[in-house]
């Protein structure tokens, strides 16, 4: 579904590119005018489908991650917090004098 949306508003959009591409030469008369317009909202169309994909998208990873299915990480044992700071940054106990 997300596939399928992606590729829908790139083409409602690519066709608004094309709309307001033919409407600019007849500006003059309402026909270009009125190309323009549809072209308009043909891009914001396609666009507000391309952000429908990524919303599908997130809300699918959210869903997985909730059911415990976390696409494309492997399961793995929790670190400590000690373990995930960078070699430099980690302290050595020091023995007392």
């Amino acid at each position: 579904m997300t596939i399928v949306l992606l590729i829908v508003g790139l083409l409602v959009m690519a066709a608004g590119f094309v709309t307001i591409g033919f409407g600019i030469p007849i500006n003059a008369f309402s026909l270009g005018n009125t190309l323009i317009l549809s072209g308009s909202i043909a891009v914001a169309t396609g666009l507000l489908l391309i952000a429908f994909a990524a919303i599908h998208a997130r809300l699918r990873r959210i869903q997985a991650a909730l059911l415990g299915q976390v696409p494309g990480r492997a399961a793995r044992a929790p670190e400590s917090v000690e373990s995930l700071a960078p070699p430099t940054a980690r302290m050595t106990p020091v023995a007392p004098p």
